[in-house]
């Protein structure tokens, strides 16, 4: 049995990953048409062919193997911007990992009050607030056997990081208002936007999270996945396509080069996003830069393209704007 300090020093706590959004973001092996063949691993549902994405199906694929003879397997952090994917990420590894008999229970730290967290997490007992006529498991219980992911987790107050981490490590929770200690095994996964080597509170955000996850999975932005954009964005005309039944459309080279030379700073849920409005608002077969509605500012072919001809620009950008608000 490995430990989690052989797991550092083994080289699984610096994976470079890239993962995409399961329903939009390239992870449904029925709705793409890049291959039939049958799937092995909720990791080999993972669209593209970059390097990043490559590694992400070796890598992952070799830190469950290191984890599969574990009773309790090491927490795991997933860090990333917003918009990559890393809840799908979180929820593929749960489905390929040892608890993928148990329920994956997500939550995100950010949506709750912090004066609620604790008792959404830990549970809390009959008469613990005012209204609260009956006892409640937490979600520690909830994920009793299977996954906790974390979403956000850097946003937990210091008081309450110390408890979670607690509640890991002994896998046990006491619930608010109550005396006795209840039993929890879960594998815990959590995520976070903050880049690792932030200043976080004296020292990097790395070492603020050591002791909760061992095992750091980094996942690239989608600006750095060479052609990926490409793949992702035909397989998202597809699925939109057959979502609303409107007839296939293709993407013409101007519009190919658009999406190429385009920064993608929402990552793969703004370019899931942009796919779908086309589907929605464009009314040829033909895809062109226009019917895109990227925005302006970041994509130097239209800028060049105003400076060269400001009257067919200007009924362009009011064509755009019709389009964006028709919805």
């Amino acid at each position: 049995m490995i430990t989690r300090r052989q797991l550092l020093v083994g080289g699984t706590a610096a994976l470079a990953v890239t993962a995409m959004r399961s329903r939009a973001w390239g992870w449904s092996p029925s709705t793409t048409n890049r291959s039939a063949a049958p799937v092995a691993s909720p990791l080999d549902e993972i669209l593209g062919e970059s390097r990043a994405i490559r590694a992400l199906r070796d890598a992952a694929r070799e830190t469950l193997e290191r984890l599969a003879g574990e009773r309790r397997p090491p927490p795991i952090l997933i860090a990333g911007e917003t918009g990559i994917g890393k809840q799908l990420l979180g929820r593929a590894m749960h489905r390929a990992g040892p608890r993928s008999g148990g329920q994956f229970v997500p939550i995100c730290v950010s949506a709750i009050p912090d004066v609620l967290l604790d008792a959404e997490l830990f549970g809390f007992e009959r008469g613990a607030f005012h209204g609260a006529p009956v006892a409640k498991p937490g979600l520690f219980q909830a994920a009793h056997r299977g996954t906790l992911f974390l979403q956000e987790a850097a946003l937990l107050e210091s008081s309450l990081r110390s408890e979670v981490v607690a509640a890991i490590e002994r896998g046990a929770v006491r619930r608010v208002a109550g005396t006795r200690v209840e039993p929890t095994d879960v594998w815990a996964i959590a995520t976070s936007t903050l880049p690792l080597e932030k200043d976080f509170g004296g020292g990097t955000f790395r070492d603020f999270f050591s002791p909760l996850v061992p095992v750091v999975l980094t996942v690239p932005p989608l600006r750095e996945r060479d052609d990926d954009v490409l793949l992702l964005a035909d397989h998202f005309l597809a699925q939109h396509g057959g979502e609303y039944g409107r007839p296939a459309k293709a993407l013409s080279p101007d519009a190919l080069t658009a999406l190429r030379e385009y920064p993608w700073p929402g990552n793969v849920r703004e370019l899931s996003n942009v796919m779908e409005r086309a589907v929605l608002v464009s009314e040829t077969d033909r895809l062109e830069p226009d019917d895109l509605s990227l925005n302006h500012d970041a994509r130097p072919w239209l800028v060049n393209s105003l400076r060269r001809k400001p009257a067919r620009a200007g009924a362009r950008l009011r064509r755009m704007a019709r389009q964006t608000y028709r919805r």
